[in-house]
């Protein structure tokens, strides 16, 4: 039965299932092979540290935008009046800029510009750990070695902690990506809600 991949976007999962696909799991070959299935673990953890270090420095980037926005047009908003005697649109200007400062405001809560960064950074923080305990566990095991020979034992123990290791990471990804879709969807709720009594308050 052929146990060939379908190739399925650029998931990390996938790429660590072909890298290990083919690996030769004879006692002669054991050593090569752990050293591959170890490397790609590891390939694994580190792609996702990257991946949230990346959101992360976005959503900074972001959240300074909208918070720049706020602070500038929300200031603009405000003294617009003050310049009615020279202009006597200048009331309705500052509206305008006050509502632009209204959608940065809107723009950080529904996208959660600000919060994410310090989730991201702490998913991080947890990934970083995952892959010192996981380095440590391959120390460990290769310290019990005997000879350049890999014993079926020491192989469950390695071939285990790999699997611990991914195990953990992904559960890490998925609950933060669920902590995220609570967060932005209880945003988008709350914004609609504002918008549901205004538009009742213009109806009545």
């Amino acid at each position: 039965m052929s146990t060939t991949l379908a190739r399925v976007g650029n998931s990390s999962i996938h790429e660590f299932l072909t890298s290990i696909e083919a690996l030769d799991w004879s006692h002669e070959r054991r050593q090569e092979a752990l050293r591959t299935l170890i490397r790609s673990a590891l390939k694994v953890g580190q792609q996702q540290v990257r991946y949230y270090e990346h959101v992360r420095n976005t959503q900074r980037g972001w959240s300074q935008a909208f918070r720049g926005g706020m602070v500038v047009f929300g200031g603009l908003g405000f003294v617009s009046p003050l310049l009615k005697p020279w202009y006597e649109h200048a009331s309705d200007i500052g509206y305008i800029f006050l509502a632009i400062a209204a959608v940065c405001i809107t723009a950080n809560s529904v996208f959660a510009a600000s919060s994410n960064q310090s989730r991201y950074l702490l998913a991080r923080f947890k990934l970083e750990r995952l892959l010192a305990d996981f380095r440590l566990n391959v120390v460990a095991a290769e310290l019990g070695a005997n000879g350049p020979i890999v014993s079926d034992e020491q192989l469950r123990d390695i071939v285990d902690s790999t699997k611990m290791f991914l195990s953990a990471v992904f559960d890490a990804e998925i609950r933060e990506t669920g902590e995220w879709s609570k967060e932005v969807q209880g945003a988008i709720d709350a914004l609609s809600k504002r918008i549901e009594s205004a538009g009742k308050k213009v109806g009545g």
